[in-house]
Formats: structure tokens, sequence, C-alpha cells
């Protein structure tokens, strides 16, 4: 399935909470499942933000921030980096593999693009 990194960056607290919740065994081995192949994409993801940080920032005291005069042209680059369309293949969940679990709805917005119809 097609999906941006924007997507799985912004999914990531929620997984993670899922992946800690209790659910019925089958639903969590599929969040674990996807977890996994979505931690990859945030490996390589995280090694481009860091790789922009270091272009737009700058050392102090050991560590490197993003100056203020840069932070638009960092934004920017990271934006669009995040609108990369990537193919990760998963089997789309249910909405029902929830189970009882109460979500938010800025929760379930977050992952709402894992769920079919």
């Amino acid at each position: 399935m097609k999906v941006s990194l924007f997507e799985i960056y912004s999914s990531v607290s929620v997984l993670n909470k899922l992946v800690d919740l209790a659910l019925p065994a089958k639903s969590s081995y599929k969040f674990v499942k996807i977890m996994k192949k979505f931690n990859d994409e945030l490996k390589i993801l995280e090694d481009e933000r860091q790789k922009l940080i270091n272009k737009y920032g700058q050392e102090k005291e050991g560590m490197v921030t993003v100056q203020e005069q840069n932070k638009e042209a960092f934004l920017k680059e990271f934006g669009e980096l995040l609108e990369t369309q990537i193919d990760v293949d998963w089997d789309p969940i249910s909405i029902d593999a929830l189970g009882s679990v109460e979500l938010s709805v800025a929760e379930i917005t977050k992952i709402q693009f894992l769920f079919r119809d």
C-alpha cells in the first residue's frame, strides 16, 4: 500500500500505545508486524532529519540545533521529505481489531490509514 512518511511519522505514538495495550492476540500480532515495517522507514527518516539538522544547524555545547534564521528552510525541506510516498506491505485491519480499546478522535485520525472500511 502507498503511504506517506508523514502518516507513518504521525502514527508512531498511537501504534506504540496499541502495542503496549492488552489486545486480542491476533490484533496485537498485526500491530506489531506493522510497527516493525514502519520502524525500518522511521530509522531512515530519522537519519535524514539528522542530516537536515546538521545542514541547517550550528553546534553549541555539544548539541546541534537549527538556528532561527534557518528554521523555515529546515521545515520546508523536512516537510517535502514527509510528503514522500512509499510502498509498505501490510494487511488492512478491521477497526474491530481494536476491541474495547478507547482512543481519542485525534489518535484514530493518526492511524485511520491502517484500517479498511
